[in-house]
């Protein structure tokens, strides 16, 4: 058996297709992300590609060891960085840049520390490990299935019913809330921060 690296859900050696999502077992990731198939530490799966904003791509994974789903995120400011040729390591475009990009994956890290520590707190999302590695830092999250607040509106054309969007503002404010009470300041609330789950939790 072996994993499909579009769902992480085990299929047949012999499958072309993954039987669970239809992810063709060539496809690879777009060139510049890590390739599908890359093992992190030893332990983590990288899978396909399931998010990519300015900072940083997400990809679904597998944590080799305790055999579970997990959420993989990279630091790779795309402005700044690339990646070696067919390699997994990321280098910094320029040498002006590289105090910039070392600030950020300080504070990548860092933020995955403070997040780490409130795990109990409803509605933020688990962080099982952080770590330095290819040139770059790693967070490992727990899977969610579901969106993000900018694709979901993307599917909704734009706008979504008043009492959805006044439960779901009060859910983030209250997620913010309890953040804050625990000496975390987030400064990047957007769309594409605010996940919705397929259960709507």
């Amino acid at each position: 058996m072996i994993y499909c690296m579009g769902c992480m859900e085990e299929m047949n050696e012999t499958d072309w297709v993954c039987p669970h999502c239809g992810y063709g077992v060539q496809q690879q990731n777009a060139a510049g992300l890590l390739p599908a198939g890359t093992v992190l530490l030893g332990r983590y799966i990288v899978g396909r590609s399931i998010g990519n904003g300015g900072f940083g791509v997400t990809y679904i994974g597998m944590d080799g060891q305790l055999k579970r789903k997990i959420a993989i995120k990279e630091f790779f400011p795309n402005k700044l960085t690339g990646r070696t040729e067919g390699g997994v390591r990321v280098t910094v475009r320029s040498g002006a840049e590289a105090g910039r990009f070392q600030n950020g994956l300080e504070m990548f890290l860092s933020e995955a520390k403070h997040l780490a520590r409130l795990s109990h707190i409803p509605g933020i999302v688990y962080i099982y490990n952080y770590f330095h590695e290819n040139g770059t830092g790693y967070i490992i999250m727990e899977y969610l299935d579901g969106m993000d607040l900018l694709q979901f509106l993307k599917n909704h054309g734009g706008k979504i019913p008043y009492k959805e969007a006044r439960k779901l503002i009060l859910s983030v404010l209250y997620i913010l809330r309890n953040v804050h009470m625990n000496g975390i300041l987030h400064r990047d609330i957007a769309p594409d921060n605010v996940f919705i789950t397929a259960d709507n939790v």
